[in-house]
């Protein structure tokens, strides 16, 4: 029996440096918009997203990406480089394994039970969580797959928001072409294994040869 999800549609022993290297591209992308969001909030009838992103193009747009670009530098310097390019191609692979798992989250409306037991092996606690959460929120539109990304910030690279530099790691991070790549290869993986659902779905080694060309 699978674990249901709300969706839209091996990991081996790392060392701290791993783990920061994983940490930031995420995060800094979600602060970037949540500057641009607070912004363009208005008083009448409280703007939606879809609305607020009409008002971005153009100056304002070029602020919030100043904006976010001076903020992950000044961060940046807090750490010695070294360490953030380490932390930042372990962000990247904690996003590659982020997009696999969650394309098949949405291919199959649900977490099959090979890959919760993935999941709880590489990050311990999130389906508890999720449950809890679920049964606390039954009207969450948030889907699933998105909660797991935002648990890999929070868990896995607690180290570097509590030292007030994710957003260094993330704000170049999201720019990589790796992380570009991931992304729409979730984004095509999901359109295909929903119109043909796979006799076996590729491991996460598979997807990122095959479907990444990594």
């Amino acid at each position: 029996m699978c674990v249901r999800v709300k969706t839209t549609g091996h990991q081996p022993q790392r060392s701290l440096a791993y783990y920061i290297e994983f940490a930031k591209p995420w995060a800094a992308f979600r602060r970037e918009l949540s500057t641009a969001t607070a912004v363009l909030r208005r008083d009448r009838e409280g703007q939606l997203l879809q609305k607020k992103k009409r008002l971005l193009p153009g100056k304002l747009a070029s602020s919030v990406r100043r904006s976010a670009r001076e903020q992950a530098e000044q961060e940046a310097r807090r750490v010695p480089w070294q360490l953030l390019m380490e932390a930042r191609n372990q962000y990247l692979d904690w996003q590659e394994l982020y997009y696999w798992a969650r394309s098949i989250m949405e291919s199959e409306d649900s977490i099959p039970n090979w890959l919760a037991k993935k999941l709880d092996e590489l990050c311990p606690g999130f389906l508890v969580n999720e449950k809890q959460y679920l049964a606390r929120h039954p009207n969450e539109a948030s889907p699933t797959p998105v909660r797991l990304g935002h648990w890999i910030d929070e868990h896995i690279f607690s180290f570097a928001q509590q030292a007030g530099w994710l957003l260094a790691i993330t704000f170049y991070v999201v720019r990589e072409s790796r992380y570009q790549k991931a992304s729409v290869c979730w984004s095509e993986s999901v359109q295909k294994w929903r119109k043909a659902r796979p006799i076996q779905y590729p491991s996460f080694e598979q997807w990122r040869r095959e479907g990444c060309g990594m």
